[in-house]
This record gives structure tokens, C-alpha cells and sequence, in this order.
């Protein structure tokens, strides 16, 4: 197969995926894959579709690491690693996916803001004082109470 054809293949895949059809999306990774492409973004997305079908988690999680291992430095495929873990029932290993992507690649906003929507935990009310002190998890919970933000 040629690159313009994997490059088709990818596309069409990755519209399947994200239009939630990810059974669609997996035969057509799992084509790429087959014929022998080592890309980080498509073994990602191939292990991405894995973990959405919920039939081969494991599998899935290990595309995705691979991916991350091959591509160093790429946040999207840090964003896939923790989406897998997250599909697979695994929300704090996904945020610690992300944790470890903002610690490797510096800030990114793709990683920040999923990591965000995962663990939406306010600031300290006291910025001084650890999380867990006292008076700012009694200070936290009449925020919360009051629903107001920082």
C-alpha cells in the first residue's frame, strides 16, 4: 500500500471515530497495521479504537503506550493514552497519562485542557497552604457551598 492510500485510510478512520463509529474505525486501522506501518499516530489511533470497542482493552492500552514510546514529545499521542484509559474504565491512570505529558512535553493546551475536564479541581482557597490543610478543606467546602468561583 502507498502512502496516499494509508493517508486515505487514516483520514476516513479517524472521521469514523470521531462520528463514534469506532468498530468502523478499528477494521480500517487494523489495515494499516497489517500491512506494516510502524506510524506512532497510527498505532495510537488503532489503540484507541481498541479500547472504545471494549473487547481488547489490554491491547489497546499497549498501542497506545507503544505509540507514546515511538513518538516522543507528541501530545496528541500522550491525549490518545489517556482517552484509552479513560475509555477503558481507568480515570486515574488517564490523568496520570496526562500528568506525565505536561512533566515530558511542557505545557501543551491539547493535555491541559483534557486533563481539566477530568479532574476539575479548584486552587487552595489559601495558596500557602497545602490542599489537604484544614482550614482550606473547610474553606473549600463552604466555597463549594456557596458555589462561588475563585
Amino acid at each position: 500500500m502507498d502512502e496516499q492510500e494509508r493517508d486515505r485510510i487514516f483520514q476516513s478512520a479517524l472521521a469514523d471515530f470521531r462520528s463514534e463509529r469506532y468498530l468502523d474505525a478499528s477494521k480500517k486501522m487494523r489495515l494499516l497495521v497489517a500491512d506494516g506501518s510502524q506510524s506512532p499516530e497510527h498505532l495510537s489511533l488503532y489503540g484507541l479504537t481498541l479500547a472504545h470497542n471494549k473487547r481488547t482493552c489490554r491491547e489497546g492500552i499497549e498501542l497506545c503506550q507503544r505509540a507514546v514510546r515511538l513518538g516522543r514529545g507528541r501530545a496528541r499521542l500522550q491525549l490518545n493514552l489517556a482517552r484509552a484509559y479513560v475509555a477503558t474504565g481507568s480515570r486515574l491512570r488517564g490523568i496520570q497519562a496526562l500528568r506525565q505529558g505536561l512533566r515530558s512535553g511542557g505545557h501543551n493546551p491539547l493535555l491541559a485542557r483534557e486533563l481539566q475536564r477530568l479532574s476539575p479541581r479548584r486552587s487552595p482557597v489559601i495558596g500557602g497552604l497545602h490542599r489537604d490543610h484544614l482550614i482550606n478543606r473547610y474553606l473549600g467546602r463552604v466555597r463549594a457551598r456557596l458555589g462561588r468561583s475563585p
